[in-house]
């Protein structure tokens, strides 16, 4: 039997230990912190469990809905139950129209409308052709495409939400990719979001979640794992990989030496590029130059009857100009998931909000703040963005730190990310799924899992000796 050894116990290096275990694979999971799922962890609120970092899965490409079935899971799978997200401006809050990413459906949509200024409109409507090269931002591509004034008022926010990062600073066909060959397909940029968005309905739609948390998929996944033998690990840092002439050997932190067939490197860049700086330098230099982006998550357990109306729908994401906020997003948890409200009080409510954004608006956003500090900003936030004109309890709250938890994909990421391919293929019996790789979003992560999965089994590679 051949044998793998993925370390990082994440979801990438979950999904990625039990397809190899399907396979026939002997395989073992290191992960250095005291539990799996990276990002796709529980935390408590006020004793109610809640994510901890991603709450919801895209829809948009199969990959997602399809693991949840294999895993059993599709009878707790939910979709939002309000679905009108907002933009909060410096005019107060306006619906988001339906579309990719922010880019519109239809520039005839009264949300669109209401957004911009007739001139703004018409300049939309007329849309010019730009050829998409991978050294082109959003804001070359959209601006260009439908005028300046689409992408600061309605793409740019939900970039920066989703991202962390500015429009102009994040690479188009990243960002959406096959958006080029759709925009040729249909003629233009709108037609093409029109179509990939298909019948997915409003905006905020293209998502699903499990009832109980996206922290349930890590759940079963351990169980999952657990069931076709892979033997998983907490506590265990990996120090080093030394490639042999037919395996990889794994220094492994306080276990020892362990040995493998294969290695999935399923880490931030940062740690993958010092685990294979001795047996792949130029790997190492590659993996090292991507860049990511730190986010910051702040949940609130409040009391306010004024939020029993949900004024917000189920949340908003902050534009650049909207200065008397810090976030970039709210989530209102209890509005947007119908689960929650078998677990709350009257009149108790739960509010995600997201700071952290790449290194040209940092300063101002997280910087220096102690999480005491955060939790005050985000009160008063919230408060700002709700238009709550009372002061809430807040009952409970919490401040979780992601590092490197994002893609920093800036124009020419694609061609890094194809460039640090051809290196991986060129080494025997590695695979990496560090996140700039994948993108962000659960969707790709489990895609990019599966493909370098299927990628592996299809190379021989010779038993342990």
């Amino acid at each position: 039997m051949t044998s793998a050894v993925v370390i990082g116990g994440g979801v990438s290096g979950l999904v990625a230990a039990w397809r190899l275990a399907l396979l026939g694979r002997a395989v073992e999971v290191f992960e250095a912190t005291d539990d799996f799922g990276g990002a796709v962890c529980p935390q408590l609120l006020g004793g109610k469990v809640i994510d901890a970092g991603a709450e919801a899965m895209g829809i948009a490409r199969p990959s997602g809905l399809e693991l949840f079935s294999e895993l059993g899971l599709s009878d707790v799978v939910v979709y939002p139950r309000r679905t009108d997200a907002r933009i909060a401006t410096p005019q107060g809050l306006q619906k988001l129209p339906p579309g990719v990413l922010g880019v519109p459906a239809s520039t005839d949509d009264p949300l669109v409308a209401a957004l911009l200024n007739e001139e703004e409109i018409q300049r939309a409507r007329a849309e010019r052709d730009v050829t998409i090269t991978s050294e082109m931002s959003v804001d070359d591509v959209v601006g260009g495409r439908l005028g300046s004034a689409v992408v600061q008022k309605i793409v740019d926010p939900v970039v920066m939400g989703v991202h962390a990062a500015a429009s102009d600073e994040l690479e188009f066909t990243t960002l959406f990719p096959g958006m080029d060959s759709l925009i040729e397909q249909e003629g233009s940029l709108v037609g093409a979001a029109a179509k990939m968005r298909g019948g997915l309905g409003p905006s905020g739609s293209a998502v699903a979640s499990l009832r109980g948390g996206m922290n349930q998929l890590t759940a079963r996944l351990v169980d999952a794992c657990v069931e076709v033998g892979v033997k998983l690990n907490v506590n265990t840092p990996v120090g080093g990989l030394e490639r042999l002439e037919n395996c990889w050997r794994i220094n492994v932190d306080m276990v020892g030496v362990s040995h493998a067939d294969t290695v999935v490197v399923a880490v931030p860049p940062t740690v993958a590029a010092k685990l294979l700086a001795t047996s792949a330098p130029h790997l190492a230099e590659q993996v090292a130059a991507l860049r990511t982006t730190s986010v910051k998550v702040v949940h609130l357990l409040v009391h306010s009857p004024e939020l029993d109306l949900q004024p917000t729908g189920p949340g908003l994401l902050v534009r650049r100009d909207r200065m008397d906020v810090a976030a970039k997003a709210l989530t209102h948890s209890n509005a947007k998931w119908a689960w929650w409200e078998d677990l709350l009080s009257p009149h108790e409510h739960v509010l995600r909000l997201s700071y952290g954004r790449s290194h040209q608006f940092a300063s101002n956003v997280t910087d220096g703040l102690t999480d005491e500090e955060l939790l005050a900003k985000a009160e008063n936030d919230a408060r700002n963005l709700l238009g709550v004109r009372k002061r809430f309890y807040v009952r409970a709250s919490t401040v979780t730190a992601w590092p490197e938890s994002l893609a920093f994909a800036a124009p020419g990421h694609s061609k890094k990310v194809a460039h640090i391919a051809e290196s991986v293929q060129a080494i025997p019996g590695i695979s990496l799924l560090s996140s700039p790789l994948a993108g962000n979003g659960l969707a790709g992560v489990v895609a990019f899992a599966q493909a370098e999965v299927s990628r592996i089994a299809s190379t021989h590679q010779g038993e342990v000796p």
